[in-house]
């Protein structure tokens, strides 16, 4: 029996992708926030370039959704379907079945707020004090519609943590 392995591995398996430099190249993000907060209206500026910025590189679009009956996903999916923007487009929608109908088990799930924030800080922000995690949240989600950006392949000094896509948040 020999002890050379043959090489298996698919060269180049990921296509290198444009995105513009506040994204890398390969990129798995989040959208969290409460009912109305502008969640909808991000991502639709991330995935179309009406201002001929085009953030995003992509031919794989999974969206996640309660809300996908919302008529700009619908506008969206339309869109795709009909080869009105990005070519060779695959949308992949799961629409989560079992919405929250009752009054006490929506109060129960927002009432977590807290405790996702925890996990959040748990597991991409542990290299900040929690202390600092909260009043950066805070001063980022004081005005309305703004976010906080974790970008996991970037140094704590080097934009980690930034307000919006492009605003470095500088910690003293």
């Amino acid at each position: 029996m020999s002890n050379e392995f043959s090489d298996y591995s698919v060269k180049n398996y990921y296509t290198r992708r444009n995105n513009k430099s506040l994204f890398p190249n390969r990129l798995r993000g989040c959208i969290i926030g409460k009912s109305g907060c502008g969640k909808t209206n991000l991502l639709m500026n991330l995935l179309l370039d009406g201002n001929s910025e085009d953030y995003l590189d992509y031919n794989n679009l999974y969206i996640f959704s309660t809300t996908l009956f919302q008529p700009c996903y619908q506008a969206l999916i339309n869109g795709f379907e009909n080869g009105l923007s990005k070519k060779k487009l695959e949308i992949v929608l799961f629409i989560r079945t079992s919405l929250l109908k009752k009054k006490r088990m929506r109060k129960q799930y927002y009432t977590r707020d807290k405790l996702n924030l925890d996990y959040i800080y748990r597991d991409h922000c542990s290299e900040i004090d929690k202390k600092e995690f909260h009043l950066m949240v805070q001063e980022i989600w004081n005005k309305k519609y703004s976010f906080l950006t974790i970008d996991k392949t970037s140094e704590k000094e080097n934009g980690k943590f930034r307000k919006h896509l492009k605003y470095f948040y500088i910690f003293t």
